[in-house]
């Protein structure tokens, strides 16, 4: 698990229920953005993501995916898939995997 591994990396710690929230996060975001190796680049910044906005002190699953999809978005926007259409009038994919429409 890509988001644990990381946390340990980093020495960052966190409680066994933390813990199940930030992987769960982990793993709906990466679902939502079709990422299917764990190991590539793009994965391991995702990871990076959900724990910066565990830290924040964030506990909230939702707020943490959208603070980590957000960070996401502003760090890699070129990257295709982080939404859909022009910036300012269509959803995020994020916002639209929200509301279910997930690949």
């Amino acid at each position: 698990m890509p988001v644990t591994r990381f946390a340990n990396k980093q020495q960052i710690s966190f409680d066994p229920e933390a813990i199940n929230i930030i992987s769960a996060v982990f793993e709906k975001a990466c679902d939502a953005l079709g990422l299917s190796d764990r190991r590539d680049a793009l994965t391991e910044l995702l990871a990076k993501k959900v724990i910066e906005a565990a830290q924040s002190g964030e506990s909230d699953p939702l707020r943490i995916y959208q603070m980590a999809m957000d960070s996401l978005s502003e760090t890699t926007p070129g990257y295709p898939g982080w939404s859909v259409g022009s910036r300012n009038s269509a959803k995020s994919a994020h916002e639209l995997c929200l509301e279910g429409n997930c690949r």
